[in-house]
């Protein structure tokens, strides 16, 4: 017999799915003054991070992997503090810290920054911030 959590981590191991970003994804990677840019190469990162930052990020997986949605996260001094959420264009869909709440207002501006210095018509605008 097989237990319910080794039944789970079996299916979640099985769904893992590579994430390629496009060339354009890639330049939002990196750093910034005093935060990182990260994205998942698969998707059961995506588990990790919710785990993390106490969000459902990891539910998005399927669509950073079939190209619907760009998942990042933000880190500060090896600590993640925040996710972000863009559509293919770049427009902001999510951008929050841990537990969906607000990142700092310097933070999210320095964000919303990037994002338009790699997608100039993005709208960056976030549908939850």
């Amino acid at each position: 017999v097989v237990a319910p959590r080794v039944q789970a981590a079996r299916r979640v191991i099985e769904a893992d799915r590579e994430i390629v970003l496009t060339d354009k994804a890639k330049e939002f990677l990196g750093e910034g003054e005093n935060y990182t840019i990260i994205a998942p190469e698969k998707t059961g990162e995506l588990y990790e991070w919710s785990k993390i930052m106490s969000n459902c990020i990891s539910g998005y997986g399927s669509y950073a992997a079939d190209g619907r949605s760009l998942l990042y996260a933000v880190m500060q001094e090896d600590k993640m503090v925040g996710n972000i959420e863009l559509t293919p264009d770049g427009s902001i869909k999510q951008l929050l810290g841990k537990f969906n709440q607000s990142l700092d207002k310097d933070l999210n501006a320095a964000l919303k920054a990037r994002v338009q210095a790699v997608w100039p018509k993005a709208d960056i605008n976030a549908q939850w911030e």
